[in-house]
């Protein structure tokens, strides 16, 4: 037998053990900024358990149910210690979008480790130490923190503890910062909700988290509605480092969901894990939410206040139980087609209407309305003029972050293509194209990655918006079902879409509509497809986009997947008031 190996749950180098063979648990684990660390050593890398479609699927049928299964014992629980009794829809709104995410990354993280136990009873590894633990602080910092090595490391940490396995520990102190605006934004936004707040009523619909293009939307609507349709301020709740409540924590420690191992161990890492926003933080967020919303509207609008911001969510909760109407709203390009997307199950379930950009579900509360995120947004023709070619890079994840439509831990695989896209070219067009990076790199060095490259294209970050970005291009090309291809595709702006159809998994109903954009040439399924379209049509890109089958496919895939139209503030205007009076 050879010596056993040793385990790398993180990239974070000080947690190796280089002198013998190393096993990583996942390519997250070898930063590419480091891999003149890592690329000379004796390794392997095991294999994840859900590369496989069939397997994943069932991973995340499995999760599904055992949150539900967790969700009511919680709620139970949550209500003993803080002395309440809410319904199971309030902790929902308020607790359940962290334990949807926490069930799915420890049921991850648990099973990638189990099967290395399996595979190697014997090896070694280095745990995080206790004292070392952040203790998160909402929803927000968990889905933030996701994408860290110090957090999975903790995670990993309180499994293999869990599991029974004793490890030598190391120190990691982790902390992060938090930001506040500027105090002249904050005076223009306290001045604005000083007169909104004035006008709202027990008849009226009050908007937080909306996507908005601007603030002159926002006026448009509350003119609109004389005043009955309001909105909230953007800012950030302030946070205090709080001692964690040992006594309410070992309450949850007791549900028991399922008698499995995974069952057995997940309370006790769920209660240790749960933000103080639930839990320390709870009574202090309800005082600080029922001063600053100081009324009850008949109806609430959020895209993803119930995800980012826990005063509001405590508030929407609170609101909910007492008849209020939720409502909310897909903010992303692939809801209503993605054949696994957690999130807007999630949205569709804690809220009473939900509208999205154009597809409906049978015998559901889904209602398509024009996409508010393009209120104001307008057509444009500056492709005709402009010069260049805007590649827009999907985003990834170096850890587990959720179940989702794409195939599974592709990561590497989606830059490859996109490599493959770049390198497909010819020489001329490579300098033509600029390659958009995502705001947040998550670890994968992306700039570094293309600098070593040398592909000859111009490397754009975030500085500008993505619609600036746009209107400098000719022709948007993108690799991802996301925001960007949605977006590109309502303004009527030239673009093509590439991905392997079997890396995205769609729901039935979406499928000829994609089918639609694949006969017409504007979705191709390989990278060099679409670098072969782009060779083709640069010279004359208006005159392809504007031919009138491809017009007509583009046309019926936006009213279904990206709506705008006209009147889109009268829609919103008459839905939010008829909604308000009933």
């Amino acid at each position: 037998m050879g010596e056993a190996p040793f385990l790398a749950t993180t990239a974070l180098e000080d947690f190796w053990d280089t002198t013998s063979p190393m096993l990583f648990l996942s390519p997250g684990c070898m930063r590419y900024s480091r891999k003149h660390a890592w690329s000379q050593l004796q390794y392997r890398v095991m294999r994840h358990p859900f590369t496989d479609r069939d397997k994943h699927d069932a991973a995340y049928g499995y999760t599904s149910q055992f949150y539900e299964k967790a969700l009511p014992k919680v709620a139970e629980v949550m209500n003993q210690i803080h002395h309440v009794n809410y319904s199971v829809r309030y902790w929902r709104i308020v607790v359940g979008i962290w334990l949807l995410h926490i069930t799915q990354i420890l049921y991850e993280h648990y099973v990638a480790l189990r099967a290395c136990l399996n595979e190697h009873p014997d090896l070694k590894t280095y745990v995080l130490a206790q004292e070392d633990y952040v203790l998160l602080r909402n929803a927000l910092d968990t889905m933030d923190r996701g994408s860290e090595d110090a957090y999975n490391l903790q995670l990993y940490s309180r499994l293999l503890k869990a599991l029974g396995k004793a490890f030598p520990e190391r120190r990691y102190k982790n902390t992060r910062d938090s930001h506040s605006s500027t105090s002249s934004q904050h005076f223009v936004k306290t001045l604005q909700w000083s007169l909104m707040k004035n006008f709202l009523g027990d008849r009226s619909t009050f908007m937080s988290h909306h996507f908005l293009k601007s603030q002159k939307e926002k006026w448009i609507l509350f003119w609109k509605s004389k005043g009955r349709i309001g909105f909230d301020i953007s800012r950030e709740n302030n946070y205090t480092e709080v001692n964690p409540d040992q006594t309410a924590r070992a309450l949850l420690k007791t549900i028991e969901v399922e008698d499995s191992e995974f069952g057995k161990i997940f309370s006790k890492i769920m209660a240790d894990e749960m933000p103080s926003a639930c839990i320390e933080r709870y009574e202090d967020i309800r005082k600080i939410a029922r001063q600053r919303y100081p009324f009850s509207p008949k109806v609430i609008f959020t895209m993803v206040g119930f995800q980012v911001d826990e005063v509001f969510t405590s508030w929407g909760a609170a609101c909910a139980e007492q008849g209020t109407i939720l409502a909310g709203s897909q903010h992303g390009g692939n809801y209503g087609m993605a054949a696994i997307h957690p999130i807007e199950e999630h949205e569709k379930t804690i809220t009473d209407r939900y509208y999205s950009w154009g597809w409906t579900e049978q015998g559901n509360k889904v209602k398509p309305m024009p996409a508010m995120k393009y209120l104001g947004v307008s057509q444009s023709s500056n492709y005709k003029s402009a010069r260049g070619v805007l590649f827009s890079l999907g985003l990834g994840f170096r850890f587990f972050f959720r179940f989702h439509d794409a195939k599974p831990y592709n990561s590497e695989d989606c830059f490859q293509d996109q490599v493959k896209f770049v390198k497909s070219l010819p020489d001329a067009l490579r300098k033509e194209l600029r390659i958009r990076m995502q705001p947040v790199d998550n670890g994968f060095s992306l700039q570094e990655r293309w600098k070593d490259l040398d592909t000859g294209a111009i490397l754009e970050d975030c500085t500008m918006t993505f619609w600036e970005s746009l209107e400098n291009s000719r022709l948007h090309v993108t690799d991802h079902a996301g925001s960007t291809f949605a977006d590109s595709l309502a303004v009527d702006y030239p673009t093509l879409l590439f991905w392997r159809k079997e890396s995205y998994t769609v729901r039935p109903a979406a499928e000829p509509y994609l089918d639609l954009l694949r006969e017409v040439g504007v979705l191709l399924d390989s990278p060099q497809e679409a670098a072969a379209t782009v060779n083709r049509i640069y010279d004359h890109v208006d005159e392809w986009w504007n031919e009138k089958r491809r017009k007509l496919a583009v046309k019926e895939f936006t009213d279904r997947f990206a709506q705008t139209g006209p009147h889109g503030y009268d829609k919103w205007v008459k839905e939010f008031l008829t909604l308000a009076n009933t």
